[in-house]
């Protein structure tokens, strides 16, 4: 089995004004994390956990920097 996983997510986004109009879209912006397997299945959702939250931030963070140079 296994040792470690991957988890990988992919966003498309969108920024739109009130009235409607795309002020900003990025499109394929992926951030993926690995997670060790352990033989407790409750410690190995605990990792994957806390790998789905770095995944998280940093996902946002290379948002924010996508964003920010665009403009």
């Amino acid at each position: 089995e296994a040792a470690e996983r991957r988890l990988t997510v992919y966003v498309d986004l969108q920024l739109k004004a009130t009235d409607g109009r795309v002020v900003w879209s990025g499109n394929s912006i992926a951030a993926n994390e690995t997670y060790p397997v352990d033989p407790l299945k409750q410690q190995t959702e605990k990792n994957k956990s806390e790998a789905f939250d770095a995944l998280s931030r940093r996902l946002a963070e290379v948002i924010n920097n996508r964003m920010t140079s665009d403009f």
